[in-house]
């Protein structure tokens, strides 16, 4: 049999929930913990990133766990999930007890491409990341055994995205008298099965959950389970003029529309950690090259709650906007295979084109309608 093998944590996997995910029932079981050192390194966050690294310099001493007991499998499921971040083992010798021992620990595959910052702190990152990384995780690790890890490791921000989805949902407040039905503690989840996962993901769902009539009503469901978006509509009270943008779109292409590009509001997802009008002032900046003043909450929803996860948050941004915004270049990130051309119009002119036909997007229809119902109190607010 393979003599087991010792690992020094010294980063996020002092977190036990998370090293007992990664792990598994059968590796969390017999992992053994113990207080360990590291001498002439030190644990420094990632400049910009959500965790951290280690490197050498002397004189410095970089505290964390010993993990024994683990076998071939634990080692590999470790080296997997590791595998997102682009680190791998290196051997190193640690002290434990007053003891030396001979152990490995996960370095920077390219640590000159990381600026490292100050002294990482685990309460830190517990409290900030910890829900977002270990949610990420739960998913991610379902692709051990199935995924190469370089492909898998592709769609860790996706993962990070849907967990930080996930922790915005938990938080929201109950709605008020109008909610009719039970809560979702009532739903009994017999099987999820994960049939992609990737940029986006598709789970099949069979649960109970109970009915308005009494007794329960047994379903299963495929779902796409995807990301919070934030999508706002540039407005500017003092000219009644509005920014929309306008791009090629998949979903219509696919579903054999004549003309595949569609008149949007500014959308985009919302990152990890992300407040959802944080990302909606980056996606104007980006799509558009407007910087929004004030933002203007405007009610939020599920575009298609029978199919998708997804979740909207939706805003008006105040700013200006004259006659020559309607020259603005042509935008959008390359990297992201994004071509958007901006249009300014009256508010009027924006409303007649859902009218019509020529915009066909219903979140815009949704903002504009609500835009024009507002107009007095968004003027008072510029």
């Amino acid at each position: 049999m393979t003599p087991p093998t010792a690992l020094f944590f010294y980063g996020t996997l002092r977190h036990r929930p998370l090293l007992d995910l990664v792990l598994g029932p059968p590796g969390a079981g017999r992992v053994r913990l113990r207080p360990a050192t590291l001498q002439g390194h030190e644990a420094l966050w990632v400049v910009g990133e959500d965790f951290p690294m280690i490197r050498r310099r002397e004189g410095a001493v970089a505290e964390g766990l010993l993990a024994e007991g683990l076998l071939p499998d634990d080692a590999a499921r470790l080296a997997f999930y590791e595998g997102a971040y682009r680190f791998s083992t290196r051997a190193v010798e640690v002290s434990s007890d007053g003891a030396p021992v001979r152990a490995a620990t996960f370095f920077p595959d390219e640590e000159e491409a990381w600026q490292p910052g100050a002294p990482f702190e685990l309460e830190d990152w517990v409290a900030r990341w910890g829900g977002v990384t270990t949610g990420a995780a739960a998913e991610y690790m379902t692709g051990y055994g199935r995924w190469a890890g370089s492909a898998a490791a592709r769609f860790w921000p996706r993962f990070r995205s849907r967990a930080w989805s996930r922790i915005i949902a938990a938080g929201e407040a109950a709605p008020a008298a109008a909610e009719r039905g039970p809560g979702g503690d009532t739903v009994v989840e017999h099987r999820r099965i994960r049939r992609h996962g990737g940029f986006f993901a598709l789970d099949e769902i069979t649960l109970g959950h109970p009915a308005f009539s009494g007794g329960t009503v047994e379903v299963s469901r495929e779902v796409f389970v995807g990301t919070d978006a934030a999508l706002v509509l540039p407005y500017d009270p003092g000219t009644d003029r509005v920014a929309l943008v306008e791009q090629f779109r998949i979903g219509p292409y696919v579903r054999g529309d004549a003309r595949p590009w569609a008149l949007e509001p500014v959308a985009g997802l919302v990152d990890p950690g992300e407040d959802p009008a944080d990302c909606a002032r980056r996606e104007a900046l980006e799509e558009t090259g407007l910087e929004l003043g004030r933002l203007v909450p405007v009610p939020g929803g599920y575009p298609s709650p029978g199919a998708t996860t997804e979740f909207f948050h939706l805003y008006v941004g105040l700013c200006p906007l004259g006659p020559d915004d309607a020259d603005r270049p042509h935008s959008g990130m390359a990297d992201e295979g994004e071509d958007i051309r901006t249009h300014i119009l009256t508010l009027d002119e924006a409303i007649g084109l859902t009218e019509t036909g020529a915009a066909k997007v219903l979140p815009l229809a949704f903002l504009l309608f609500w835009t024009a119902l507002n107009r007095e109190r968004l003027a008072e607010l510029a």
